[in-house]
C-alpha cells in the first residue's frame, strides 16, 4: 500500500483488550504522533476501541477511554486495526 502524504489521512484503529500492555500500545501510537509533528500536520490518526467502549484498564492499571467496537461507523473508515490483548490469568 502506498500513501500519498499530501492528500490522504491514514486511519488506524487500536482494539484494546482488558489488561493490554500500555508500553506496546505506545510503540505504535507514539511514532505516528512524532511523524505528524515532523510533517507539521496530521496525516496519521487513530481511535481507541474496546469490545464494549468506555474506560479500560491496562496491565499497569492506567485507564483510557475507548469507543465501542460493535456497530461503530468509524470502523468503515479504518485503514488498519491493531489488537493489543492482555494476559489472562486464572
Amino acid at each position: 500500500m502506498s500513501l500519498n502524504i499530501n492528500n490522504q489521512n491514514w486511519q488506524l484503529g487500536v482494539l484494546l483488550i482488558p489488561g493490554y500492555n500500555m508500553a506496546e500500545m505506545s510503540h505504535i501510537i507514539e511514532p505516528l504522533k512524532v511523524a505528524n509533528h515532523a510533517l507539521g500536520h496530521a496525516i496519521y490518526e487513530w481511535k481507541l476501541f474496546s469490545l464494549s467502549g468506555g474506560p479500560l484498564s491496562s496491565s499497569c492499571g492506567l485507564k483510557v477511554d475507548t469507543l465501542s467496537l460493535s456497530n461503530n461507523p468509524a470502523l468503515d473508515q479504518l485503514d488498519a486495526l491493531v489488537v493489543f490483548a492482555g494476559r489472562v490469568e486464572n
